[in-house]
């Protein structure tokens, strides 16, 4: 979790999604969606989130809208990202 970014960390902590979330993939309850900010991978399986595969958090020259957003999240493949 080290190297999530803040709104993955809340995201985990607090259950507060962020539209830096990209949905990559979804099976039955369970939900796979990558961070366009850190490129963590989060799984979300019941309700519940957990960081799967730490991100790149700080990056340089690449900057995260860390306001608080009204808990949206993209449904657009991950591959859209930047």
């Amino acid at each position: 979790m080290e190297n999530a970014c803040v709104l993955c960390f809340n995201l985990v902590m607090l259950n507060k999604p962020h539209p830096s979330l990209k949905k990559i993939s979804e099976l039955n309850n369970s939900e796979l969606y990558k961070c366009s900010c850190c490129f963590a991978f989060l799984h979300k399986s019941n309700g519940i989130w957990e960081v799967i595969s730490g991100g790149d958090y700080p990056r340089e020259g690449y900057s995260c809208d860390l306001s608080d957003t009204a808990n949206s999240v993209h449904e657009n493949p991950a591959d859209t990202a930047p």
